[in-house]
């Protein structure tokens, strides 16, 4: 009896830590809309105290489009640097996604 109640709360204890990953296709839009941003703020003339606080202001106003906390951004950062492969796959897609098609 002992062992099962042990075996139950090692289970629950291992539910409640678990990690909510932001899906690839998701963090490819992304990633893809911070990555503008960063381009965007780097041309503007800001001083560094103005372009750090519009940056914050930027990237809280892109997750929210896409109804996603700051945690669980983070939390899906720190597993995909984990899983390299599976972060190049989202960087490919994300380049391949933000490039501007040529014009024949």
């Amino acid at each position: 009896m002992k062992k099962i109640i042990v075996l139950l709360i090692f289970c629950i204890g291992c539910q409640s830590s678990s990690k909510k990953v932001i899906l690839p296709e998701k963090m490819v839009s992304i990633l893809k809309d911070m990555h503008i941003v960063q381009s965007y703020l780097y041309e503007q003339k800001y001083s560094n105290q103005e372009r750090i606080q519009r940056s914050k202001q930027l990237y809280h106003s892109i997750l929210a489009k896409y109804r996603v906390s700051k945690e669980e951004f983070y939390q899906s950062m720190d597993y995909y640097s984990e899983h390299v492969q599976e972060l190049d796959s989202i960087y490919k897609l994300v380049i391949e996604n933000s490039s501007i098609p040529s014009q024949h």
